[in-house]
């Protein structure tokens, strides 16, 4: 009986934490270190706006880089977080150029100006799966705190990203301290473990 009531408080508590989770990069503003391609722009609005581009070139969806060895876009969250999980979502089309990153940094910022490295992520060539792909690429946070998320992708030939998330819980927000705005952020001062 005792046994029983733990498992469901565990369980409810398991549900709540899962229930939570929202993706707080939802419509929130971003910066690139360089501006995608005019044949694949990038609005604004593309990579956090929840539509999710269909394994397509074609789909307008997606912003495309070219070239230039990687690229950083940076998240302002509005406010700090804890956060859970950090994705961006790439396309895989290697007939017409379009690779996945070998490898993404994830970094967080309080302030934006004091950055923590937090994972990398490297995808092995061997494992991925052939074609047009879709895929999903995930940097668990452990609970970090963050008003400002960077990512680091590497740029091969062609770079197609479309989402970026940020999952973590409405209620851990903090009130905004000492903090700048995105066109005040240095990208050379943000700290990656690649």
């Amino acid at each position: 009986m005792k046994k029983s009531r733990i498992f469901i408080l565990v369980l409810v508590l398991l549900l709540t934490v899962l229930v939570s989770a929202e993706n707080l990069a939802l419509n929130k503003k971003y910066l690139v270190n360089l501006p995608a391609e005019a044949s694949y722009p990038d609005s604004g609005v593309e990579l956090t706006d929840g539509k999710k581009a269909t394994a397509s070139i074609y789909n307008a969806g997606w912003a495309g880089y070219l070239r230039q060895d990687y690229r950083i876009f940076i998240v302002d969250l509005g406010a700090t977080y804890e956060i859970n999980d950090i994705t961006i979502s790439a396309l895989q089309d290697v007939v017409t150029g379009v690779h996945l990153p070998k490898w993404t940094c994830f970094s967080t910022s309080t302030d934006g100006r004091r950055w923590k490295a937090i994972d990398v992520v490297e995808l092995d060539e061997m494992d991925l799966p052939n074609g047009i792909v879709r895929y999903t690429i995930a940097s668990r946070s452990n609970n970090a705190k963050a008003r400002y998320v960077a990512l680091k992708l590497e740029v091969g030939t062609w770079l197609f990203v479309d989402e970026i998330t940020v999952e973590g819980n409405l209620d851990t927000k903090e009130d905004i301290t000492i903090s700048c705005t995105l066109e005040e952020i240095d990208f050379k001062e943000i700290e990656f473990d690649y």
